[in-house]
């Protein structure tokens, strides 16, 4: 391995030591890619994802959204 990597992995132990998400309060868990974006809800006593977004779903969704309202403004 790295030592570049080895300090990355042993910065994010040293951090997740005192985060900790339960399913009354999860953790959220933000990824930012170059293009895109994701969030999760985690909880970490269950080790489950309780839900997954991502704007990849927002974008569709609204395309979907605009086009209805063009199509209703339309018929009007």
């Amino acid at each position: 391995m790295s030592i570049k990597r080895d300090k990355r992995i042993r910065r994010h132990k040293k951090i997740r030591i005192n985060m900790h998400g339960t399913k009354d309060r999860p953790r959220l868990f933000v990824f930012r890619s170059n293009q895109h974006i994701y969030a999760q809800l985690i909880d970490d006593d269950k080790a489950k994802i309780l839900i997954s977004v991502h704007d990849k779903d927002f974008k569709k969704n609204l395309k979907e959204r605009l086009s209805l309202i063009s199509q209703n403004r339309s018929v009007n």
